[in-house]
């Protein structure tokens, strides 16, 4: 829904997941979806962690970016936890205590998502 905001040029808050079920979604919507799914990792924590080693794997690369993009912080949160567990990845403490404070204290846009990829 997000992405069809952008689409139109308004550039809001992200919508709930219940502005998104209550959404009637126009056929030009989703089709406008549909030709953006390649663009999404998506799915259970296997299912991702496959997804992102295959993306790895043809880009040559051997580390990706991610940003989750959720209107609640705690549901942003917990997709690093999962991403976190599926990879296996282990924080420092005073790392982590720091990314946690602060990503609770921003909205990640476009804009910032290079700030929020640097931190961690």
């Amino acid at each position: 829904m997000q992405l069809i905001r952008f689409n139109r040029g308004e550039y809001r808050t992200f919508p709930s997941t219940e502005e998104v079920r209550n959404h009637h979604f126009s056929a030009q919507d989703q089709a406008h979806l549909a030709s953006n799914r390649n663009r999404v990792v998506s799915g259970t924590p296997e299912q991702v962690h496959a997804q992102f080693t295959q993306l790895a794997a043809d880009y040559g690369v051997d580390e990706i970016t991610v940003v989750t993009i959720t209107a609640d912080f705690q549901d942003r949160l917990r997709s690093y936890e999962l991403l976190a567990e599926a990879f296996e990845l282990t924080p420092t403490p005073a790392k982590h205590e720091a990314q946690l404070a602060w990503l609770n204290g921003c909205t990640l846009t476009p804009n910032r998502a290079h700030d929020f990829a640097s931190t961690i």
